[in-house]
């Protein structure tokens, strides 16, 4: 690296030549210049890692309502998500997934499925009529238990 304040342009360079240096370079040399190659890349990731922006969670409820609101004007969500990201200045798909979120949020357990409410209506059903069984089994073993201790001979 060409010093702390190099920017991403002069890394891709740095590795550039990194990469001429392995092409021409002895076999000899090449792990050593592999490895250079590698902490240049580790390098530039973590200078991109850096770069991210982070969105207050205002930022992001208001993208998300602006979405809704806006769903009805553009042909598709994707164009709402498009014209929206762009205006914030985040990325498509990171409004893609703030929208998720939120729909996923929403839903939760209380939105369960027609399907899924009537399962739930017949697990229900069984558990009862299951527990009333046993009750009366658990009756039923109590009696035949008396009436052996009470009958003579044994």
């Amino acid at each position: 690296m060409r010093g702390s304040g190099a920017s991403l342009g002069s890394l891709f360079l740095v590795g550039h030549l990194h990469l001429a240096q392995i092409k021409f370079a002895p076999k000899s040399e090449a792990p050593r210049l592999f490895s250079r190659l590698q902490l240049v890349r580790r390098s530039i990731r973590d200078e991109q890692d850096d770069e991210q922006i982070k969105f207050s969670p205002e930022v992001r409820e208001r993208a998300v309502r602006m979405v809704a609101e806006q769903r009805a004007e553009y042909g598709s969500e994707w164009e709402v998500m498009k014209s929206i990201a762009a205006k914030i200045g985040c990325s498509l798909e990171t409004l893609r997934c703030w929208c998720r979120e939120e729909a996923s949020r929403r839903a939760g357990p209380a939105a369960l499925a027609a399907d899924d409410r009537e399962q739930l209506r017949l697990l229900e059903r069984e558990v009862k009529e299951l527990r009333r069984a046993n009750e009366i089994l658990r009756k039923a073993s109590a009696y035949f238990a008396m009436a052996e201790l009470d009958r003579p001979g044994r």
